[in-house]
């Protein structure tokens, strides 16, 4: 901070100025908080009414469906009884189309797809066979069915429910269907569009393939929809999601499946349009808000006025809490009221308690705890340091030999005392430069600095018989395997050096444990 403004700062502007600053913090976490949770409650509420809306939607279409099968069931009873009757088959189709507003087109089928008769006549279907997959589901299955989109030869969409045609021995002789086309208003747009929904609400209809039957943009009809709503409605499932329609528009979609077709129907709105209204709530929470803030600040001015005086003594104190006379200069402090000398103790404990941790901590940062060895933070630091100074050094890696059967043979207490036992050896064979450390577990490594590959060897294989020759309490004698490697002879990066110390560590192990194997300079 720059020294010009060091008159102007005082202990009851920071006071105040902190106190304001958390009761900032407060108030605006609270804003975003009650942000957070009514747009969470918009949000759900949205998602809630587009599943239920899709849930009636589909509920509508499931009924029609049912009503629709109904009826050709009828009609396909009846013409069971005298098929081969033209006349019979084309009364029929004209009954069921005129009876309602159900089907666009009525169509009778042999058992071979040929259409025997149609009405209305002026879409001049009679004689036609029909080939596409989609058509043939009613005379491959011989059971009721709900087409997918199927495309005519003069590009017209339409979907269509069957029913088969048996005579009075059960014998397949065709089916009776009624066809919706889909790019003119059909009883499935009035179903869609009879439901009240919101504003900018939209609701369309996919089949089991994901193409859509009915859509507000007709041009999108016959489309192959993609979204994550659609695939998950036309996998049978039902539920609500957020999602990116074809516009990049964020959505808050409900889906519903059609049990008896396999179809789904997606009911979704403008997430921005459901949340428009939470801006204009906020402003009025805070407009709300701010006369008992002021207030609020009044008050706290003038309780910082109260407590200023001990409190800046406390304060000057603490700026020089490095000091030596750091404790001297804040018992010197009169503390005249309970807040003020509970403040002066609180300070005077924390000046002994971080001159405690970082005695403490500046010990514990670089040791083993256990060994009392050098940990591997210190071990890397030291390494960066000699590399960066280009000091050359040697590095003895080493292992204890079946460690693992002393813990598991005398217990974990006796491991620990073998590791001790070995880091006093270590401390033993070296030099006042060097470095005794401890990586983890039973794994050690001495650094030695401005030392021949050659020499390091001598003090690791004096160390290894060291170590072989001490009696150990309870376990005995142990062994060790080590392996010594120097940089930069055996790699410019450290890791590479380590991991050559290792590698030389482990080729004494296979070769019988108990010796040393080093890196030939």
């Amino acid at each position: 901070m720059n020294n010009k403004w060091l008159p102007t700062l005082n202990l009851r502007l920071l006071i105040v100025s902190f106190a304001l600053l958390i009761t900032l913090i407060t108030l605006c976490n609270s804003f975003y908080s009650a942000y957070r949770v009514q747009r969470q409650v918009l949000i759900d509420h949205a998602l809630e009414q587009n599943q239920a809306y899709a849930e009636r939607v589909a509920s509508s279409i499931e009924q029609y469906l049912n009503v629709a099968q109904e009826r050709l069931a009828y009609g396909a009873s009846i013409l069971g009884n005298d098929f081969h009757n033209q006349k019979v088959l084309d009364d029929e189709s004209k009954r069921l189309q005129q009876q309602d507003s159900d089907f666009d087109t009525i169509s009778v089928v042999d058992a071979e797809g040929r259409i025997l008769s149609s009405f209305p006549p002026e879409h001049d279907l009679v004689g036609q066979v029909l080939i596409a997959p989609d058509s043939q589901q009613g005379v491959q299955e011989r059971k009721p069915a709900v087409s997918n989109v199927y495309k005519l030869s003069s590009d017209s969409l339409l979907v269509y429910v069957s029913q088969p045609i048996t005579d009075n021995r059960g014998t397949y002789l065709g089916f009776i269907s009624g066809a919706n086309y889909l790019q003119k208003k059909n009883m499935l747009s009035a179903l869609v569009s009879n439901h009240f929904h919101q504003d900018d609400t939209q609701v369309y209809v996919v089949d089991r393939d994901g193409q859509m039957l009915s859509h507000s943009d007709t041009s999108r009809i016959g489309n192959k929809e993609r979204s994550a709503v659609v695939k998950a409605v036309v996998q049978g499932n039902r539920g609500a999601m957020e999602v990116v329609n074809s516009h990049d528009v964020r959505m808050l979609a409900g889906y519903a499946r059609v049990p008896s077709s396999g179809w789904g129907v997606v009911a979704q709105q403008p997430k921005e349009k459901t949340l428009a209204a939470l801006g204009g709530l906020m402003r009025q929470m805070l407009m709300g808000a701010l006369p008992l803030g002021l207030i609020g600040l009044l008050i706290l001015w003038w309780l910082a006025n109260e407590i200023v005086r001990p409190l800046r003594q406390l304060a000057d104190s603490a700026a020089v809490i490095d000091s030596t006379d750091s404790v001297e200069r804040v018992q010197a402090v009169r503390s005249w009221y309970i807040e003020a000398a509970h403040i002066k103790q609180a300070l005077l404990n924390g000046i002994n308690l971080i001159r405690e941790k970082m005695n403490w901590l500046s010990s514990q940062a670089y040791t083993d705890p256990l060994t009392g060895l050098l940990n591997r933070r210190a071990m890397d630091a030291a390494l960066v340091q000699m590399v960066e100074t280009r000091r050359p050094f040697a590095v003895i890696s080493m292992d204890i030999d079946h460690f693992k059967q002393v813990n598991d043979t005398f217990g974990h207490d006796v491991g620990n005392i073998t590791l001790r036992t070995l880091a006093q050896l270590m401390q033993l064979c070296c030099r006042d430069v060097d470095l005794a450390c401890r990586e983890g577990g039973e794994e050690f490594t001495l650094l030695l600095p401005d030392i021949a590959t050659a020499d390091a060897a001598l003090v690791g294989e004096r160390l290894r018989v060291l170590v072989e020759q001490t009696q150990i309490e309870t376990v005995g004698h142990i062994t060790i395997s080590l392996g010594v490697a120097s940089w930069p002879h055996d790699g410019e990066l450290v890791a590479e050096v380590m991991k050559r110390a290792d590698e030389l560590m482990y080729q004494a192990k296979r070769a019988g444990r108990n010796r040393l194997v080093a890196s030939v300079e």
